[in-house]
Parts: structure tokens; C-alpha cells; sequence
């Protein structure tokens, strides 16, 4: 039981954070920095409570250089839809005639 834990706790949780870092962006820029806080801060409390002489020394710095890496790429890739003012104000000006 406490190899399951070791695994779950330094290996799945931190590619939980990385995934965090890496999604970030699906909407405003306050939302990607939100949530790449959130996994940095996260990693943080794993670097200091997991146990890492199970698996690895250099695990958590290869974590770490992941979020890193994913971190600025999540914040370049473009965002896929809309906003849904900006949705909204293309809507209403196309049916009204003012946008042109």
C-alpha cells in the first residue's frame, strides 16, 4: 500500500500539475495565470511532502522543468472559440447593420 501511495503522490499527482500548467489557456489571460499558479504552487507542496527517495532524487526537477516548458507554450497556443462578448457583439452587429 505504500508503494501505491509513493507512485500516486510522485508520479500521477505531479503529471496533474504539469497538465494543469499545460491547459492553461482556454480562456482569459487571468484564468491561464490562475491556473498555472495553482500547479506551480502545487508542485511546490509536492517537492516538499512527497516521498522522492522512492522513485527518483531527480524526479521532482524533471517535474519542475516540465511545468517550466508547458507553462509559457499554454500561454501562445491561441485560444479555440470566441469570448462570449466578443461572440456576442459579432452577432448583434451583423443582424443590426452597424458593424460595417
Amino acid at each position: 500500500m505504500v508503494i501505491v501511495l509513493a507512485i500516486f503522490v510522485g508520479v500521477l499527482l505531479p503529471l496533474y500539475a504539469v497538465y494543469e500548467a499545460w491547459s492553461g489557456r482556454g480562456g482569459s489571460r487571468l484564468s491561464w495565470l490562475t491556473k498555472v499558479v495553482s500547479a506551480i504552487g502545487f508542485m511546490g507542496f509536492l517537492s516538499f511532502v512527497a516521498r522522492w527517495d522512492w522513485l527518483s532524487a531527480y524526479l521532482p526537477w524533471l517535474y519542475w522543468a516540465l511545468i517550466q516548458s508547458a507553462a509559457p507554450m499554454s500561454m501562445r497556443r491561441p485560444a479555440t472559440t470566441l469570448s462570449s462578448r466578443a461572440r456576442g457583439s459579432a452577432s448583434s452587429s451583423r443582424i443590426s447593420g452597424r458593424g460595417r
